[in-house]
């Protein structure tokens, strides 16, 4: 992984955390907090979301010019990222 992979997951995993940190605090001041949150929040984000942007990191070697898998790469982190960040930006507005 390039020192830019590394920094766009870094962003799509705060984003995930900060939809996380705001999905709990919202429940807990509404008087659901539950565990289940934690799983459902985290399940969906790194298996929907990270897990996929590692297999593409991996399948770098099989790419013959090198920056077909790399654009893929950072189009799914900026997407990710964007769809985290405007969803805890939901959650704030509500």
């Amino acid at each position: 992984m390039t020192g830019f992979m590394m920094y766009a997951l870094w962003l799509v995993l705060i984003a995930i955390a900060l939809n996380v940190l705001l999905g709990s605090v919202r429940a807990a001041m509404r008087g659901q907090f539950d565990v289940d949150i934690f799983v459902h929040y985290l399940v969906n984000g790194i298996l929907g979301g990270v897990l996929p942007l590692l297999v593409i990191a991996h399948l770098r070697g099989i790419d013959p010019t090198g920056w077909l898998i790399l654009l893929f790469y950072y189009v799914s982190a900026v997407g990710l990222f964007v769809k985290y960040l405007l969803d805890a930006l939901s959650k704030i507005r509500r």
